[in-house]
Parts: C-alpha cells; structure tokens; sequence
C-alpha cells in the first residue's frame, strides 16, 4: 500500500498487513521532493507515479523510491499543470493528471 502524505511531503509503503515498509520524500522542488504530493498511481511494472499540487508537476519513482524522472511545471500551456490532483495510468502508460487551475485533464505519453 503507497500513501502519499500532503503535508508531510513523502510516500510511504506498507505491506498489507499495514506494517511499514520504506519512505521517501522531503519537502522541496528538487528532484525526488515534493511540495504537497496529492495524486498516486502505480503502473504495471509497480513504478510510482506522484502528481503535486505545490510544484505542479508529475514525478517518476521505482518501486523502491529511486527518482527515474519529471514531467509538468506550472503554467497553462502543453506540457504545464496548475494545481495537479488526482491522476491515473491506462493500460498503454499514458498518465493522465487533473489539472485544476486549467479547468482540464492533462495526458502524458510514457517514456519510461
């Protein structure tokens, strides 16, 4: 189970019996931090897709936490988000993010 803490600025793992497993994540905009992570998704390989509500991007992790990349910055334009909320993965790794301030959705194509 991955939970993505708001205001903590972190993951957590815990395995299904509700022990914990492993965290990662410090407040911040660099790469692997985060500034308030909202939405959450694991694609089929378990990689961790973390969608920020404070730095208007998506991130990339591994299953164990290790940043693989980023996509998004604050804007209206392609490629930009404000305010990221949910997000979700389709089945051909194509993520798609709420974006609220932009009163849309925004759609990723994978390149992992």
């Amino acid at each position: 189970v991955y939970v993505s803490e708001y205001r903590n600025n972190r993951i957590q793992v815990f395995d299904t019996q509700g022990r914990f497993l492993r965290k990662w994540g410090a407040r911040g905009s660099g790469d692997g931090e985060f500034n308030q992570p909202q939405g959450l998704a694991i694609d089929g390989i378990g990689n961790v897709y973390v969608s920020e509500y404070g730095n208007d991007r998506l991130q990339l992790f591994d299953r164990n936490g290790k940043f693989l990349r980023r996509w998004g910055n604050d804007g209206i334009g392609d490629e930009q988000i404000g305010w990221s909320h949910s997000l979700a993965i389709d089945g051909d790794g194509n993520v798609y993010v709420s974006d609220h301030w932009n009163d849309r959705i925004s759609a990723f194509k994978p390149t992992v």
